[in-house]
């Protein structure tokens, strides 16, 4: 096969989305990291660490999702090229890039959330305050 431009630009296209996705992914298997590594978690706190970050694991969802939905758009407007763009692609732009400021929040958000020392040190008071107050 020859590498012309038309070629280049999808190999190009496709690079770009594989890597935004496994970004994607590898920032939600960081998370599950960063959880599993907690004080807190070891002694079977999950719950304490998952009511301050179910904002971050519904945005990525919904970020990964949307952001799949826009890729598989592009692939097909690549496909069949039309002069403008359909009114749900679109929508789909405007949808993906409001989701995207409420995923990059909850991200930030979530960062800072766990980098609180009191879910690394065996604050014992803290963690059982943390438990009563379910």
């Amino acid at each position: 096969m020859k590498l012309t431009l038309g070629n280049y630009k999808y190999i190009l296209f496709l690079q770009f989305i594989l890597t935004q996705d496994s970004f994607i992914i590898m920032e939600y298997a960081l998370f599950i990291f960063i959880v599993h590594a907690t004080c807190v978690y070891e002694i079977g706190g999950t719950q304490i660490i998952l009511r301050n970050c179910k904002l971050f694991l519904a945005a990525i969802l919904i970020y990964f999702l949307l952001s799949g939905a826009q890729q598989m758009s592009y692939i097909y407007m690549t496909m069949y090229p039309k002069t403008y763009w359909p009114e749900g692609l679109r929508t789909l732009t405007c949808i993906h890039r409001a989701a995207s400021l409420f995923y990059y929040f909850s991200t930030k958000r979530t960062a800072l959330t766990l980098s609180d020392p009191r879910y690394y040190a065996e604050n014992i008071d803290w963690i059982a305050e943390q438990f009563s107050n379910k």
